[in-house]
This record gives C-alpha cells, structure tokens and sequence, in this order.
C-alpha cells in the first residue's frame, strides 16, 4: 500500500530547501498561459507545463507521482489522473515541453546514480524517474533554481501601467521585497472587470481546456514522494 503522505521532509539526494516561490500554483481553476515564462521554458506548451508542475508543487513540495497517461490498470489510478488528461495534450506532447524543463530518468535505478553523483536534476528546473516495480512516475523540483529564476523573470517584468503591458495574469503579480522575509511575489485578487476562470482569455488565443483542480479533500490520487 501506497502511503499519500511524506514519510520525510526531503528527498533522496535533495538538500532540504522549501519552496519559497510559488506564484506559478496561484492561476485557480484554470491553465493560463503567462508568455513571460517563455524565456524560462522556452515554449508555450512548457509554459503551461511549467505552471502545472508547480501548481502541484505548492501541494506536494517534496515531490509526488503522477500519471502520464489514463492507466486505469494500475490500482493507484483515478479518472483524470494524469498529465494528458489533464492539460489536454498527448504524451509526445507533455515530454517535449517537459523536457524543455527538465531531465527523465527511465529507472530509479537511474536516478539513484545520479544522486549518488551528487545532482539529480543536471542543472535543469525538474526531474522525473519512473519506478518499475510501482509503475509510477515521481517528480521533484529543483526549489532553488526555480524560485531564483521566477524571482529574476517577476523582479524584471514592467508593471502592468507600464507602456510594454504584460499579460492578465502575470499583471497580477507584484514584488514584495526579498530579505528572505516571505515570497518575493504575491497574488493580488483578480479585478472585477476580468473573469480569470476563462482559460481562453487568459491564454491570448492560445486553446488551453479549463481544469478543475481537486479541492483538499480530494488529492488522494496525487500522492506524496515516499
């Protein structure tokens, strides 16, 4: 049996950071897409892959698993519980933008090599390694590169007043100073005259399915690194 909460406050291999900027799990129901990441992720698909990843993040922190695709087969599976499901796109799809961000170890065999090596994440934002014997996929951040590149991109984004605008809900972040007191960005409540659960909208034309995120009562089917 599969426990659904940590058994540790870190990973293997990971030094024990907190995430401490998670601006990305704060976009509600819906997957926006925020083209200010994209000199981050360097595409629009790992932009919405990158907010996704970290919208489960500020949930799981130390890491969790997650399906790729339906497997209704395995015992831990629940309907939607994966990432095709639940972004609307198809595994060749969810890799390419995933690989953008991230190394994938095919084993944990794999894996255990490369943190015995000293860097499972190779210097990249995420990683991932599948485990034969459980027939999951784990995923962890790497919290400190992470957070330092949102606090780079959101520290240089004009305000939205400015005369180069930034799109609607990148616009609603704002810097509260570093020091190490707190998130450098915050989330400010959407303005009346904006409706933020409109996928559409908020991807500037760009088709992305709307998403209902479980509440939390009902992450069972995300489960917690071991």
């Amino acid at each position: 049996m599969i426990s659904n909460h940590s058994t540790s406050n870190t990973s293997p291999g990971i030094e024990p950071l907190k995430m401490k900027n998670n601006a990305l799990s704060l976009t509600a129901g819906s997957v926006p897409y925020i083209k200010e990441l994209r000199p981050i992720a360097g595409s629009i698909a790992a932009c919405i892959v990158m907010q996704q990843l970290d919208f489960w993040f500020a949930r799981h922190a130390d890491g969790f698993y997650k399906f790729l695709e339906a497997a209704e087969n395995h015992e831990a599976y629940r309907v939607g519980d994966s990432w095709c499901e639940e972004l609307g796109v198809t595994a060749d799809e969810f890799r390419t933008a995933f690989d953008k961000l991230a190394v994938r170890y095919t084993s944990r065999t794999a894996f255990e090599a490369a943190r015995n090596a000293g860097d499972v994440f190779a210097g990249r934002y995420y990683c991932s390694y599948f485990d034969k014997r459980r027939g999951l996929t784990y995923y962890l951040r790497n919290h400190e590169a992470v957070d330092a590149a949102l606090d780079r991109l959101f520290a240089s984004t004009p305000p939205p007043n400015s005369r180069n605008p930034v799109s609607p809900v990148a616009g609603k972040f704002h810097l509260q100073g570093s020091g190490g007191a707190g998130p450098l960005c915050s989330w400010q409540n959407p303005s009346t005259e904006t409706d933020y659960s409109r996928p559409v909208e908020l991807a500037e034309s760009i088709s992305v399915p709307a998403l209902r995120h479980p509440d939390n009562k009902s992450t069972d089917h995300i489960r917690d690194y071991p």
